[in-house]
């Protein structure tokens, strides 16, 4: 789903995870009160296509459009990273309060 998309139903997504991925320009019509309230993101840092000193602007830029921003860098190339399991679920539990079943974090 685009984040543009997510902004303009901000009632509609309670957090966004971003994996792996560019964070997109959000614009000056998506204000914090239009923006999702909660970010988690998460870069490699040998990605190929998002290369890591690009990506550790990321927090920066979510946090002009959300106050509750989580960013985590870890180590190797442009795929899912079985590392970010542990991080997606602790970040569920802390916005959300539970954990939701049937989720690729239960695989």
């Amino acid at each position: 789903m685009k984040l543009p998309l997510i902004g303009t139903h901000p009632d509609e997504a309670g957090g966004v995870i971003g994996i792996c991925g560019g964070v997109p320009r959000i614009g000056a019509r998506t204000s914090t009160n239009q923006s999702p309230r909660r970010f988690l993101h998460i870069s490699r840092s040998e990605d190929e296509y998002f290369p890591a000193d690009y990506v550790r602007g990321f927090p920066d830029r979510l946090r002009r459009h959300a106050s509750d921003v989580e960013f985590h860098l870890l180590p190797g190339a442009h795929r899912f990273p079985s590392k970010a399991r542990p991080i997606i679920a602790a970040w569920r539990e802390r916005v959300f309060g539970c954990l939701a079943a049937g989720s690729i974090l239960d695989t």
